[in-house]
């Protein structure tokens, strides 16, 4: 099976579940109407339960929704990503999450998080000048009890960004304690794509965004 996000900038958003030996949607994940712009997928097996559930993040809203992988049950309905960060010596962070993953080892969802001036994708009217690019690490109880703990935030190191302000892109796991990021600000914008990267997929490759398998 393949759970394949759907999401877009100021409409509805949904999960798919893909029979990939069928080659058919087998079941349609229904997101709150909250929920803005979905960009990030991930599985996670409770530990009391051993119950799955799909972790979907929204990058314009900057939510999270949490769903019974098996019913579809909306169990977390729009938690808001950013009420940790609205007061004190925190209020000026902001998070604008992006890809997303999920590590058993300590039961944390880590998301990549845009800078202020995103140089792909986000559309002008959302862009977020308060945005604070890094990672972001959002702890979960059994899947479905959120909370930022005292590392809730992972700044990005200024002197490995090249040109201006940071915007990472992607996040991921590598071996069982390490998580890295990978910073996109150094590509430059899409009108100079050609001046940093002669990517083959520039002129004739297939876009999308996020898609866990289980």
């Amino acid at each position: 099976m393949l759970i394949a996000q759907y999401g877009t900038q100021g409409d509805k958003q949904c999960l798919y579940q893909i029979n990939l030996k069928e080659k058919q949607i087998t079941k349609t994940y229904h997101l709150p109407a909250a929920a803005n712009d979905a960009h990030g997928i991930a599985f996670c097996k409770a530990n009391s339960t051993g119950k799955f559930f799909l972790l979907n993040t929204n990058r314009v809203s900057a939510t999270l929704d949490v769903l019974d992988y098996q019913t579809g049950e909306l169990v977390v309905d729009s938690y808001n990503l950013n009420d940790r960060f609205m007061s004190g010596d925190e209020r000026m962070k902001m998070l604008m999450p992006d890809t997303i993953y999920y590590r058993a080892y300590d039961s944390a969802l880590y998301m990549a998080a845009r800078g202020p001036s995103p140089v792909s994708a986000v559309k002008p009217e959302n862009f977020n000048p308060n945005a604070t690019a890094g990672l972001f690490k959002l702890s979960l109880t059994d899947c479905i009890d959120p909370a930022y703990g005292n590392d809730a935030f992972l700044l990005t190191e200024a002197r490995r960004v090249p040109v201006g302000s940071a915007d990472v892109h992607g996040v991921r796991g590598v071996g069982p304690t390490e998580v890295w990021a990978i910073d996109q600000a150094a590509t430059g914008s899409v009108q100079t794509y050609e001046i940093f990267s002669k990517c083959a997929a520039y002129n004739g490759g297939v876009g999308g965004d996020s898609a866990e398998m289980g």
